[in-house]
């Protein structure tokens, strides 16, 4: 249970309709021999299964036997946004890239509506979290909500591209809150990466044809 991915799919409530179509939690697998039936073994997400860093990290052991369900588990991140299953490859998948959702609309108008004071912050969020079967929000402060906003995101928009633009947008280095800088962290604590949270964590680099195309651009100090 001490794994990063594990964390990330356990921030989401039990109930969350979202889970289904954002986790793959099966598949069948031909990374070993079929079972005694002779057809592929159903492999099954578990918090359980091993991880690491590594490019294959997470996936279901080589020499798991195919009719133990038991060994048949897996731990790795996979997306059902883009993975298509059921065809020959399902990295041929069909799914449209997401460049603006309405659900980005209804938060964006949560958001401002609870920074400015003006209208009703809870309409937005509340109706992502109806489509999500969830329970309405009500009477937080505008500190929680804006919490509860950021967190609203990285549940709905997770592997979409958009938590890490979404958190840096809201995250100072060494400021309060630190959604980014929180994250980051988790991520080091739970592998023990040898390296430290720093400010360069919070910015990207300028693309170099742009510096150098251009004498009034300058990198940013972090890449310096």
């Amino acid at each position: 249970m001490d794994k990063f991915y594990t964390s990330i799919r356990e921030k989401y409530d039990p109930n969350d309709k979202r889970i289904a179509g954002t986790f793959i939690s099966e598949y069948p697998t031909t990374r070993v021999g079929p079972n005694s039936a002779g057809e592929r073994p159903i492999v099954k997400w578990s918090a359980d299964a091993s991880y690491n860093l590594s490019r294959f990290g997470g996936m279901v052991s080589a020499d798991a036997d195919p009719n133990n369900p038991d060994e048949l588990i897996f731990g790795n991140g996979w997306s059902a946004k883009y993975t298509e299953m059921g065809i020959s490859n399902a990295n041929l998948t069909e799914k449209n890239i997401v460049y603006l959702r309405y659900a980005d609309v209804l938060l964006g108008h949560s958001e401002a509506a609870n920074e400015s004071g003006t209208g009703d912050p809870y309409l937005g969020i509340n109706l992502v979290r109806e489509r999500a079967g969830l329970d309405p929000l009500s009477g937080l402060s505008k500190e929680l909500l804006r919490d509860a906003i950021v967190n609203e995101r990285v549940m709905e928009f997770a592997m979409e591209c958009e938590v890490y633009p979404e958190l840096k947008r809201k995250s100072t280095f060494g400021g309060t809150p630190d959604y980014l800088g929180d994250y980051i962290q988790e991520f080091i604590d739970t592998y023990g990466v040898d390296r430290t949270l720093k400010a360069k964590d919070y910015v990207l680099p300028i693309p170099l044809n742009e510096v150098l195309g251009n004498p009034n651009v300058t990198q940013n100090p972090q890449y310096q």
